[in-house]
């Protein structure tokens, strides 16, 4: 074979030989030169979060602003008293939060150390401890269910506490008591019923701590025997 010849089949079969090898390299190399051409750091450690965490929830402005009301008879059977609104401030995980009213709270009874319990109401979980609300109560007091022996309610003045928790203890006695006495608030109102003299109405018989129907139990209490 001519000089000539050899040449250009020597410079053919090298040429075949670098087309092959590019191709068989050439995703990998591009992928390294785009790696290798972008800013920034490789991180080869895990990232640290700080996991959240349940705080109790804290109760803020409640309306009706003042802790003394006058509720006058309605319709001859039920008082007119305004519902309880409030607004609530807590971290909850997911955890749905509950709010009761506790009419006479601090006077026990078979119920557990309150007279009884109305209004339950289930709140959602907020995030990052969001201000929520107003959440209304509502407590409907009836005269025609007065028992002066038995009835929860006095004839006069009761006290009405909000009381918000992650979780009810359910089980009884106190089964509308928090199960964590720390994961909870709580806010009082004083009630008195009124026939239809405002004036004549007055806080003097409401149950208190040194009242003689007080018996000094409270949630974060032993169960009498």
């Amino acid at each position: 074979m001519p000089e000539t010849g050899r040449l250009k089949s020597l410079v053919s079969r090298r040429f075949s030989a670098a087309r092959v090898w590019l191709l068989r390299h050439s995703v990998p190399l591009a992928a390294t030169l785009s790696f290798g051409a972008l800013p920034g750091c490789l991180v080869l450690d895990d990232p640290e979060f700080t996991p959240r965490v349940r705080t109790s929830p804290v109760i803020f402005p409640l309306t009706p602003a003042t802790e003394l009301i006058r509720a006058t008879l309605g319709d001859g059977s039920f008082y007119n008293i305004a519902p309880f609104s409030f607004l609530v401030e807590s971290e909850d995980v997911g955890d749905d939060l509950q709010a009761v009213l506790l009419i006479n709270y601090g006077v026990e009874s078979q119920e557990g150390p309150y007279r009884a319990a109305t209004s339950v109401k289930r709140i959602a979980a907020g995030i990052g401890g969001e201000l929520r609300g107003p959440i209304d109560l509502t407590w409907k007091a009836s005269k025609a269910t007065w028992d002066p022996e038995n009835s929860p309610v006095n004839t006069s003045c009761n006290t009405v506490t909000l009381l918000v928790t992650h979780e009810f203890r359910d089980d009884s006695p106190g089964a509308n008591c928090p199960k964590e006495i720390a994961d909870s608030d709580t806010a009082t109102w004083v009630v008195s019923l009124c026939n239809t003299d405002l004036s004549a109405c007055t806080f003097d018989d409401c149950p208190t701590a040194t009242s003689p129907s007080a018996s000094h139990a409270y949630c974060d209490s032993e169960p009498s025997p």
